[in-house]
């Protein structure tokens, strides 16, 4: 047959001679379909690159599939409900594929999140041990004592040999030095 044959063949034919792996019965049917299913499904998705891969699956499976396929209603309807099952693969493939990407740039986010938090907290620690080692050695002694060793003022003042009210100035004063530098409430 000619290709002007094939034109006329109604669709079951096509089908038929589909089956039996006729490339030009194929063709055919890509020609009197393919137009409006891409109008359908371009309205639907919106996208006219989603539109080709979703019609292009469509016809690979068609192609590949071709000896099981069992059409029991018009051709047109068989294929607008392929062509429905497509889309919506696609539309879950792309929800699924969203959440994954989405999930992926939380993950980024909170990462570089982190990231500047534990950059912006090395660089305070660094500018807070900076300004304590600037305090005279006595303040600075019972300000580590205090702050780092977390020891009492009695046990500081034990332990230095000195009373429990100079303890307290001593802190007091390492404080209001500290808030000055670093204009901190701490």
């Amino acid at each position: 047959m000619t290709m002007i044959e094939y034109n006329l063949l109604p669709d079951t034919e096509l089908f038929i001679r589909l089956k039996e792996g006729d490339n030009v019965a194929f063709s055919e049917i890509y020609q009197r379909f393919g137009g409006i299913l891409f109008v359908f499904i371009k309205r639907r998705v919106g996208d006219t690159d989603d539109a080709k891969d979703i019609l292009q699956e469509l016809f690979v499976d068609l192609w590949v599939k071709r000896e099981t396929i069992e059409i029991t209603t018009k051709a047109s309807s068989y294929l607008y409900a392929a062509v429905r099952y497509k889309m919506l693969n696609f539309i879950e493939r792309n929800a699924t594929q969203k959440r994954y990407v989405d999930a992926i740039e939380s993950i980024n986010e909170q990462d570089m999140v982190m990231t500047d938090h534990l950059v912006r907290e090395k660089q305070l620690a660094s500018i807070i041990e900076r300004n304590v080692d600037a305090l005279p050695k006595k303040m600075k002694e019972v300000f580590l004592l205090s702050r780092q060793v977390n020891l009492t003022y009695v046990e500081i003042a034990d332990k230095l040999n000195i009373s429990k009210l100079t303890v307290r100035a001593q802190v007091k004063n390492a404080i209001k030095i500290l808030r000055e530098r670093l204009n901190l409430n701490l």
